[in-house]
């Protein structure tokens, strides 16, 4: 599910797949032929979260985000992950 967080909704490549059950909330971009799969928690509340191109969120993997610390991700992410303050 995509969900604006104050005004400010995701952004999600055509090409990229987003699972319904999954939950990708404000400032967050979603690159070309990226996945988000089941369960998957996407919070850009705080700061913006990228997601490069060709890169997968296995189930339930969450990312939160920091006043200081944006997320930039470039690579498959395993399942239950759980990111708070990185640049992967």
């Amino acid at each position: 599910m995509l969900r604006p967080y104050r005004a400010q909704w995701p952004t999600v490549h055509p090409s990229a797949y987003v699972d319904a059950s999954a939950q990708v909330i404000g400032d967050v971009t979603i690159g070309d032929e990226s996945s988000v799969w089941m369960n998957v928690v996407l919070r850009g509340d705080v700061h913006h979260i990228r997601i490069g191109r060709r890169s997968a969120f296995g189930g339930g993997a969450v990312s939160l985000t920091c006043a200081l610390s944006p997320r930039l991700f470039r690579k498959r992410m395993a399942q239950r992950s759980r990111i708070w303050m990185a640049t992967v």
